[in-house]
């Protein structure tokens, strides 16, 4: 630079030093959670951090995963139409879902063995919906009892849980599960009908599994064989290949509550589950998991 500065001009603004380059994270480090802008965050940092049999579950779908990647392609083509001009100075986001207050118009969807991401799994899934009062739903493939995921939520505020339910091969399992799932208040069921066999999920399968890793309500572990080490499959084998319409029958003799039918893919099935009486029907082709195309 040449001439001089004529030091009137320099105001505050101009001699605030310039903002700090954002720190770089290692590898394997986890940022602050306030500092995740959105759900895809979510995903890259899982990417970067957890073990690469946790990534492998998490991410994994069927076969070539053209079923999950036009999950999320499909989704981009809902577009929002919006009536403009009304006061949203108070909104109310609270709703019912399936006869239960909740704050916000969605649910957790049950999901296996959390306790991969996390020591927690859904016991801090469960502390984390408290807020909003949203209301989860525990497969029966979770990390921890149901009774232990429950009691993470205080007492008095009765939280809303739901229930997934893999039929097993072995029915009087199922029965046995449903009356102690019953016994705690719970009052729904998901009754998952997509996976009667589970998907060939080729990175899954590529990376060994740790064979400590057991799930306590449907009593499956992990183990490693010449197919790979494919959690799914492996914790997997004990669901029933010939649960049927006609069971529908059984399953009301052993639960009282409501029915809802989890992975419902056509409207054909939809129309026989509001026939046989069923409480509701959640549209689902399990994230593309089970059957690719």
């Amino acid at each position: 630079m040449k001439g001089t500065v004529d030091k009137r001009t320099i105001t505050d603004e101009w001699s605030r030093p310039p903002p700090q380059k954002t720190t770089e994270l290692q590898l394997h480090e986890k940022p602050d959670l306030d500092t995740i802008i959105n759900a895809n965050d979510f995903e890259e940092i899982a990417q970067r951090t957890v073990s690469k049999k946790t990534w492998a579950f998490y991410s994994s779908a069927d076969t070539d995963c053209l079923t999950r990647d036009r999950n999320k392609s499909f989704f981009g083509r809902i577009w929002f139409r919006p009536r403009l001009l009304r006061d949203i100075r108070n909104v109310n986001t609270s709703t019912r879902i399936l006869g239960h207050e909740a704050g916000l118009p969605l649910f957790v969807s049950p999901a296996a063995m959390a306790r991969l991401i996390h020591p927690e799994g859904e016991k801090d899934i469960a502390r984390g919906c408290i807020a909003n009062r949203v209301p989860q739903g525990i497969s029966t493939n979770a990390s921890f009892p149901i009774e232990e995921i429950m009691a993470s939520t205080p007492q008095n505020a009765k939280h809303p849980f739901f229930f997934q339910l893999y039929v097993n091969k072995d029915r009087s399992k199922s029965e046995a599960l449903l009356k102690h799932v019953r016994s705690l208040g719970v009052d729904t069921v998901f009754v998952t009908i997509d996976g009667p066999t589970q998907g060939k999920r080729e990175a899954d399968e590529r990376v060994k599994a740790d064979e400590g890793i057991s799930s306590p309500m449907s009593g499956a572990k992990a183990s490693n064989d010449k197919k790979g080490g494919g959690l799914g499959r492996v914790m997997g084998s004990y669901i029933a290949p010939d649960f049927t319409w006609n069971e529908f029958t059984w399953l009301r003799q052993h639960w009282d509550g409501k029915i809802v039918v989890k992975g419902v893919q056509s409207w054909q099935d939809a129309k026989m589950c509001a026939d046989a009486g069923l409480d509701g029907v959640l549209l689902s082709n399990h994230g593309g998991r089970n059957l690719d195309t």
